[in-house]
């Protein structure tokens, strides 16, 4: 998968998701008579899926959120009537669905190369958690699933840690201090080990091995050849 095609069709994705979140914003009168929570499960998934660093969740997992998101508001479209406004939301969730239908098969997903998106990553990971336990709890989701997408999110917990431990590696080396460098190479592959996912694990792996040796590379160079480092 080509991961700037990716990201531009998460730009898309994430208009299309404010797009609902404002709509939704806009029926006032109807949340405050609501009784139950199905209205604040769906606006917290609006909400948290806006706020999401692209590339963060698996498609198949957007795609779940995306048909409870469309059926949520066909629900409330025939409960309130055409008046309400929410076909809107109906329409603007499946041509989201649309386009994650339309994206290749993912074998693992991008690493975060900047602190900002592992940070904003750290924070909401735990709200999918949750998010994942209630649509189970709602049997909106089988409990196969529901575990199948917790793995998911776990996995993606120890590549993020692992994505922190290869921005310090960097900093290392920007610092001209390789041997911290290695240090923090071998800690990333101690986090991408508890991946589960054997296809990410191995394609995470097997870019920090290949790091790990240019870096060996180089520091064998300098040996051989003290006057030149």
């Amino acid at each position: 998968m080509q991961w700037p095609l990716v990201i531009g069709s998460a730009a898309i994705a994430l208009w299309l998701i404010g797009t609902m979140v404002r709509i939704f914003d806009r029926q006032t009168e109807i949340q405050e008579h609501v009784e139950n929570g199905q209205l604040r499960l769906l606006y917290g998934i609006l909400r948290l899926m806006e706020s999401s660093p692209p590339g963060l969740i698996s498609t198949q997992l957007k795609l779940q959120l995306c048909r409870y998101i469309s059926l949520a508001f066909t629900e409330l479209q025939h409960k309130h009537g055409a008046a309400a406004g929410y076909q809107a939301c109906v329409d603007t969730a499946q041509a989201q669905i649309d386009i994650l239908e339309k994206r290749s098969v993912q074998t693992h997903l991008p690493r975060f190369d900047d602190a900002q998106r592992i940070s904003s990553g750290n924070q909401v990971l735990p709200r999918y958690q949750r998010v994942v336990d209630q649509l189970r709890q709602l049997n909106v989701i089988s409990d196969d699933d529901a575990k199948r997408f917790q793995r998911e999110l776990t996995d993606r917990h120890h590549e993020l840690e692992a994505d922190t431990c290869l921005l310090r590696a960097e900093r290392s080396l920007a610092l001209n201090d390789p041997m911290s460098a290695q240090r923090h190479y071998l800690s990333a592959r101690l986090c991408l080990q508890q991946v589960k996912n054997l296809d990410a694990q191995t394609a995470r792996l097997a870019m920090v091995d290949q790091q790990l040796l240019e870096l060996q590379s180089s520091r064998g160079a300098r040996s051989a050849n003290p006057k030149a480092a």
